[in-house]
């Protein structure tokens, strides 16, 4: 649940919450939104809330404010709320547009009003979003586009398509105004409204709400807990709001004990007792179907992800979660090849490639293999050999009701202050029939990070370092790597440990495997450009271009075996060798119309992912690999004097028709 708190006048709170519909709230009505009570003092204001008699009352935005028509806007006959009538804009116009939203209603001074509307995006896979041109304000103008009194600023919609009521509620003073006014505007046929209320309305106490908080607190609470003094010295303050009749007053002391309640828990949060904080995750369990939130995503369906035959890495980075240390948990499972009862399972030798992994800043990777499909049978529906064999018949085997198969943990996965975690799944492997399939990613807090958990991860970037040390670096790099190492392992093996040596020993080699790492790429970047150079050797035909190159080739080869170079001298080889490159030889003609920059890492079709003969570049997309084998060996010998430009997509048997391309 999203919270937007504003202050004009004497208050205003916006929120999204569960669905209130027009119909069903009368005046004298007390309705609960978000803990808070509201009374409602008049019949809804707004007549044709929910578009029963089509477009009657509502106006577009021009200065005219002529009633909406068909011409613009659609009304759906069923699906929205009461799966009635909702409305849909057409077009993409600005605020003083017909194709805009743009309807008041009178309200007067010194009261305070309840406001409340629905709306929805039409694309069913949507991601949730926060719709900046859908506002609501307070004017005394409804003709002007003019907004002096924003009251909702920004409009949230859920995601997958689902009704979400968003709602206001204000005291129309310092400077009270005439009217009530949506504008929404840059619609382009992507929002369904409907069912729109306003009421004049009074907070009223709610000491319900303050009472059953207490309640709750007073079963978490513990005499030998730390923190307890603080926190029944916290719940005695709640309890003494209990005869208030101040809304403002039982509102804050609400989460005056919220505050405490989950300082509480995170002080006593442990491996065995930990506190769940999936919903810091964007959809952690693929509930409506959808990949908002994650990155790198697969195929979607049965509320789980699947990846088949390709390479992948479906991440997500979770912001704003406490210091400490962390579990997380998933499901999942790979099937290596097609499905063949698992032959390689049953005799110990299968290889699983997929990992399931956690990544923070100034630690080392945390990660496991997924289990194996074959370590669960299954014989009903969508079973093969005995075995899950689809997306539905693995939703079965994932549900609590089927025992929650296939379970992956990562275990003291640790985040400093202020500190983003990254965990997804990955894979560098693919081949025929190779399936990947998961679901149900939790996160648990298990307590404030000791000096034991500071230990073992100072051990693991040990072992990051002294593997950095078997790898071609500089000789800065090894020497920094060598003392870093010596003043971590001094620190972990202190008895008793001590805090701060740890943490100095951490930013140390921290540092020198940040600096190792970067020496460690600027090699590899120097090696892959004279592989490319050396391949590009053999298409030249020139001896004058024969001879430029190989003495660029040689010269980069001294500056690779030459480890006393600074970071600087060895980009500049790689820097002078590419240059070299590209300017012998064929030089060629890309469509960016239609591939955009090769020369993007990121773009789709990138140079990164080609091969290169005398007349043809084959590109593919990501997810496939390294090389497009049989497609190589197929057009290497081609005998064209232009070149080919092809594109190998969706899978490596589906081939977009070359584009044949002049040579300069």
């Amino acid at each position: 649940m999203k919270k937007h708190l504003h202050r004009y006048g004497l208050v205003i709170w916006l929120v999204f919450v569960s669905l209130l519909t027009a119909s069903a709230n009368q005046m004298g009505e007390i309705l609960t939104i978000d803990g808070k009570k509201y009374e409602l003092l008049s019949g809804n204001l707004i007549a044709n809330p929910g578009f029963e008699n089509g477009f009657t009352g509502w106006t577009d935005a021009t200065s005219s404010a002529a009633t909406l028509t068909s011409a613009k806007f659609n009304m759906a006959t069923s699906g929205g709320i009461n799966n009635s009538k909702y409305l849909v804009g057409l077009t993409n116009e600005n605020s003083s547009s017909s194709g805009s939203i743009g309807t008041g209603w009178s309200i007067e001074a010194g009261k305070s009003y309840l406001f409340v509307y629905h709306v929805k995006y039409l694309n069913a896979s949507a991601a949730a979003g926060s719709e900046l041109y859908l506002k609501t304000s307070l004017t005394n103008d409804k003709t002007s586009s003019a907004e002096p009194k924003v009251v909702i600023n920004t409009t949230e919609v859920g995601e997958g398509g689902i009704w979400t009521q968003n709602h206001v509620f204000f005291t129309n003073a310092n400077p009270a105004y005439s009217s009530l006014m949506v504008r929404f505007r840059w619609l382009d046929n992507r929002f369904g409204f409907d069912d729109f209320m306003l009421y004049e309305a009074v907070e009223v106490v709610n000491t319900e709400a303050l009472s059953e908080l207490i309640n709750e607190a007073q079963i978490l609470y513990d005499v030998e807990a730390n923190g307890a003094d603080v926190f029944q010295s916290a719940i005695t303050k709640a309890e003494g709001y209990l005869s208030s009749t101040s809304a403002t007053e039982i509102t804050q002391a609400i989460e005056d004990l919220q505050t405490a309640i989950s300082t509480y828990q995170y002080a006593n949060a442990s491996s065995d007792a930990p506190l769940d904080m999936t919903h810091f995750i964007v959809n952690a369990g693929f509930d409506n179907n959808t990949s908002s939130g994650w990155e790198g995503a697969g195929t979607v369906n049965y509320h789980e992800v699947e990846f088949y035959q390709k390479t992948f890495n479906m991440y997500q980075v979770v912001s704003g979660l406490p210091a400490g240390k962390y579990r997380l948990k998933a499901q999942g499972f790979e099937r290596p090849k097609s499905n063949d009862g698992g032959a390689a399972y049953q005799a110990g030798s299968e290889t699983i490639y997929a990992q399931f992994y956690a990544q923070t800043a100034g630690y080392s990777e945390v990660n496991t293999s997924f289990n194996s499909l074959y370590e669960h049978t299954y014989t009903g529906a969508g079973s093969q050999n005995g075995y899950v064999n689809t997306m539905a018949s693995a939703e079965i085997m994932f549900s609590n009701a089927s025992g929650g198969n296939y379970e992956m943990e990562l275990l003291n996965i640790l985040i400093n202050e202020g500190a983003s975690l990254l965990i997804g799944a990955k894979s560098d492997f693919q081949q025929t029939g190779y399936w990947v399939l998961f679901d149900n990613f939790r996160l648990e807090y298990l307590g404030a990070t000791t000096s034991d958990d500071l230990a073992i991860a100072i051990n693991n970037r040990i072992e990051e370092a002294q593997w950095l040390l078997t790898q071609h670096v500089n000789t800065a790099s090894s020497e920094g790597l060598n003392t870093a190492i010596d003043q971590a392992q001094a620190a972990t093996m202190a008895n008793p440990l001590v805090a701060d040596d740890l943490t100095a020993a951490k930013t140390v080699i921290d540092e020198a495997i940040t600096t190792a790492n970067t020496s460690f790429t600027a090699y590899e970047n120097l090696q892959k450009a004279i592989d490319d150079a050396k391949r590009i050797l053999g298409f030249l035909d020139k001896a004058d271009e024969i001879t430029q190159l190989q003495d660029a080739i040689e010269a980069a080869e001294l500056s690779y075996q030459d480890l006393g170079l600074a970071l600087i001298q060895i980009n500049s080889a790689t820097a002078r060798l590419k240059t070299v490159t590209k300017s012998v030889g064929k030089q060629i003609y890309v469509p960016t119309w239609m591939m955009g920059d090769v020369y993007d890492p990121s773009n789709n079709w990138s140079i990164e992912r080609s091969k290169q003969s005398k007349n043809w570049i084959i590109f593919w997309e990501p997810g496939y690999g390294d090389d497009p084998g049989a497609w190589w060996t197929i057009v290497w010998k081609l005998p064209k004097r232009v070149l080919f430009i092809m594109r190998i997509h969706s899978s490596l048997s589906s081939v977009v028709p070359p584009k044949r391309i002049p040579i300069k």
